[in-house]
């Protein structure tokens, strides 16, 4: 990271130390060959998750991200009569619903592309049961792949499929491991196709930010999204909502702003998209690092400024949430280091704060039950949420103590009495 940041400093090194894990390993050798592993009379059978995959696999599985895989047999050796897909074919490894995944993973293989792959070639993807919807035939995944001139030849598995001959082009990018010159020329295409399509707007933003607000199914997980709608339109941003664009729309307003803003997660990843050089803000919404967001900041060229902007009252897994937003003394430091305007009052008062606590536990419960969870991949990072607890508690010790009242229910209990009592005995 460059610049100052607006993160605490043991959340600053973490991420210093997922950047240094990062190799630049290109996916055309000196020969001019690329990385590029062919199979003839073969069956394909998408295996789904298997833990820790990636250590050591045998050479007939493909492993692909978060550990999803696929299984390479000879079709002379698979005993059950499966489906055949005739002429050239290239695996694409897994397609992903979740849009960060898409842009990052179900593109990773794809660079072959662009490097001497046939024109003619089937683009196939294996698919996880709970995700085989058809969503890669509508929307901006739909786009993706009719930018980079495959829309007509993507072939979706989810079952054991024969073929005559398929390649498998290496990752170009990997979790944790490296990034390509390769992958990143993908999404280069993407740009240029983009402006290509649309033309420029005269009264284009030139400060953008990508709200979830309008994003229903996060209304329950982005606890607080109102609050920075607030701040970053009294800064001067156009507060978008990115998924009511089409992607072509969406490059052209990245290309044309000078600053733009994200919560970290899936819509960060869209810095892929943006122009090198532009100005980039990512507000935090767990303490934890977001591993994935590493990568697409090495892989972009842009060294975003990173704000601390939520609080951490319970473990959450990173990918269900909630996260809760605050207004904290980091992010007020950045207001202040940047001339800023703080949001309006009523986004900051006890009442709001109080509204914000009590929303994050009853979305806590529907989510986990009585349960305290955790992603057990990041218990490498415990320390940064063990010391962003201790930081909530300061700053809604009145609720989390019982010094006021969350619920209505609170002034039924006799020991919210029996507390407030004690305090004022005290102050006698």
């Amino acid at each position: 990271m460059t610049g100052r940041q607006y993160i605490p400093e043991e959340k600053q090194q973490a991420i210093g130390r997922e950047q240094a894990k990062y190799a630049v390993r290109p996916m055309v050798g000196s020969d001019g060959r690329p990385d590029v592993s062919t199979w003839a009379g073969c069956v394909v059978r998408p295996l789904g998750f298997i833990l820790d995959a990636w250590i050591n696999p045998p050479a007939n599985l493909i492993v692909d991200d978060c550990d999803l895989c696929s299984e390479i047999v000879s079709a002379n050796n698979y005993g059950e009569p499966v489906e055949e897909i005739t002429g050239p074919a290239i695996y694409a490894g897994y397609i992903r619903r979740i849009w960060g995944h898409f842009l990052m993973n179900t593109t990773a293989r794809l660079w072959y592309l662009l490097k001497g792959a046939p024109s003619d070639a089937k683009i196939v993807f294996a698919v996880a049961e709970d995700e085989n919807t058809g969503f890669w035939e509508t929307g901006n995944y739909a786009e993706l792949f009719d930018m980079l001139g495959i829309a007509g030849r993507i072939v979706v598995i989810s079952g054991p499929t024969a073929f005559r001959s398929i390649a498998v082009p290496a990752l170009g990018f990997n979790l944790q491991t490296h990034i390509s010159p390769e992958w990143r020329e993908i999404f280069d295409l993407l740009r240029r196709e983009a402006l290509s399509r649309t033309a420029p707007e005269a009264n284009s933003p030139k400060k953008i930010f990508f709200s979830r607000s309008a994003w229903k199914t996060h209304i329950a997980k982005d606890i607080g999204i109102e609050l920075l709608d607030n701040y970053f339109a009294r800064n001067g941003y156009a507060v978008i909502s990115p998924e009511k664009l089409t992607l072509s729309a969406m490059i052209r307003l990245l290309d044309s702003a000078e600053a733009i803003a994200f919560t970290s997660g899936s819509v960060a990843h869209n810095i892929l998209l943006a122009r090198e050089g532009t100005f980039v803000t990512i507000v935090e919404s767990l303490p934890t690092q977001k591993i994935f967001q590493v990568a697409a900041n090495l892989a972009s060229g842009i060294s975003p400024v990173y704000i601390e902007g939520s609080l951490a009252v319970r473990p959450v897994e990173e990918g269900s949430g909630p996260c809760l937003y605050h207004y904290t003394d980091f992010w007020q430091k950045y207001t202040e280091d940047t001339g800023g305007c703080h949001p309006d009052e009523k986004y900051l008062s006890d009442r709001a704060v109080k509204r914000r606590l009590r929303t994050f536990f009853h979305s806590y419960r529907r989510l986990y039950k009585k349960a305290i969870s955790y992603d057990m991949y990041l218990l490498d990072e415990a320390d940064l949420y063990f010391r962003a607890l201790e930081r909530s508690k300061e700053a809604l010790r009145p609720w989390l103590y019982g010094e006021r009242a969350l619920y209505l229910s609170d002034y039924l209990d006799p020991y919210f009495w029996a507390r407030r009592i004690k305090r004022f005995l005290r102050r006698r």
